[in-house]
Formats: structure tokens, sequence, C-alpha cells
């Protein structure tokens, strides 16, 4: 896991870069994923910068495609922060065009990534499977927002003994 590759952020004196574009929900399975990832960031304390790069940037997560990658590969802090890309896909391959999109994604990697954030195992092998080694890759599957799916362990473990009670009286 990334964990063992590099050290956390240092909380509150240091900010995590988030390059997506953002929308309002519903939309696509990356931007919930973006907006669930940076709204656990900021509930443990970390300063989130998004669409910027800054003198107190330690770590940026960039997502796939869905970015203004002129503006992050113009930053002059990319070099001194620590890149990591996250990648589904193979968008060319699942979409069923040849926009190049993939292409276009392995460059950005191969230019200023220091790790790669599969989102699914298959993602990561149709990748090596077209030919695409991406910096340091790693698997991290997607989760549920668990303000929306579990909101409290009060809420979690009351529809398990509900879900127990049911399997003993139709079982």
């Amino acid at each position: 896991m990334l964990k063992n590759i590099f050290k956390a952020p240092s909380r509150l004196s240091a900010s995590i870069s988030v390059f997506h574009d953002f929308h309002r929900p519903p939309y696509g399975g990356g931007n919930q994923f973006m907006l669930a990832l940076t709204s656990e960031f900021e509930r443990n304390g970390y300063k989130i910068e998004r669409n910027k790069l800054s003198d107190s940037t330690e770590v940026c997560l960039f997502n796939s495609f869905n970015f203004n990658s002129r503006k992050l590969l113009a930053s002059k802090h990319v070099s001194s922060t620590l890149m990591i890309h996250r990648v589904d896909g193979p968008v060319d391959k699942y979409r069923g065009d040849e926009r190049g999109v993939d292409s276009e994604i392995w460059k950005i990697n191969q230019t200023i990534a220091n790790a790669t954030v599969f989102q699914s195992q298959y993602s990561l092998d149709a990748h090596i499977k077209l030919g695409m080694q991406f910096r340091r890759p790693t698997v991290i599957k997607n989760s549920v927002d668990s303000t929306i799916f579990y909101p409290s362990k009060k809420d979690f473990s009351s529809k398990l003994v509900d879900l127990g009670c049911y399997i003993s009286v139709s079982g």
C-alpha cells in the first residue's frame, strides 16, 4: 500500500491537493470517489487544495484524465510534491472508441507520477495487457461513502441484528 512506500502528510501544516473537474452528484464513479475522498480527508483534519499546488502541498492526487493537465504540468511545485495518479479504465477499451485517452493518461503518468492507484485489479491488468506499465502501481478499490451507507455504528449494528433475526426466523 502507499503508506508503506511514502510517509503520511503531516496534518494541519501541510495540504493535500486534488486535481479533478468536480461536478455536483450524481456524476460518474470517479467524481463520486473524489468527492467522498476529499470529504474524508477534511473530516480527518487535512487542508484540501482543489486544482492547485502551493508551497504547503505535500501530496497531490490527480484523477485519470478528468482534470486540467496543462495547469498541473505547469505548476512549479510538481517536482517537490508527491504525485499520485488515480487511474481507471482503460477508457478507450470500455467506451469502444479510439481517441487515445488511455495513451494520454499513460503519458501524464510517466511524466509526473510517483505512484499510481488503480481502482480495480481488472483496470490494472487490462492496462498491462495493452502494454502500459504505470509508475509504482497498486490497487485500492472504491468504497462507499459511510455517511450515506453506514451513517453510524449503532445504525449498522442494529441492521445486523435485524438481519440476524430475519435469517433465524426465515431459516
